[in-house]
């Protein structure tokens, strides 16, 4: 049984590669209608007098106005927020959607803290 699955296996492969690449017949060009030819258009004058001039007025870009103190790009290690509550010490920073951590000035942290080395800390001697 086992010997007549390979030799059949064997047979419908051979066949396929044969008349796979055996080479194709050209097709008789009269069986097929004759294609309209296209005729190319008569060339005309070119347009006399001066060529128009168009003129764009230049485009104006106006930065939006920061609506605070810059705040810091948050680090690999901010949490994400919405607003101050989650952020303990620090602000949150809604362009990005995460705590300004770690702090690089006093508006990156909720008063009354201030920005030590990347953190936001409780002021002290006041």
């Amino acid at each position: 049984m086992r010997t007549l699955v390979i030799s059949a296996t064997t047979v419908f492969a051979l066949y396929g590669v044969f008349t796979a690449c055996r080479p194709q017949q050209q097709a008789d060009p009269s069986a097929y209608p004759p294609q309209p030819t296209m005729t190319a258009p008569s060339p005309t004058a070119p347009p006399t007098g001066p060529a128009p001039t168009y003129t764009a007025p230049a485009p104006t870009y106006t930065a939006p106005a920061p609506s605070g103190p810059q705040m810091v790009v948050p680090g690999p290690l901010a949490l994400p927020c919405s607003n101050d509550q989650g952020c303990g010490t620090h602000r949150c920073n809604p362009q990005y959607n995460k705590c300004a951590f770690p702090c690089a000035t006093e508006t990156d942290c909720i008063n009354p803290n201030a920005c030590t080395s990347g953190m936001c800390v409780p002021r002290t001697g006041q």
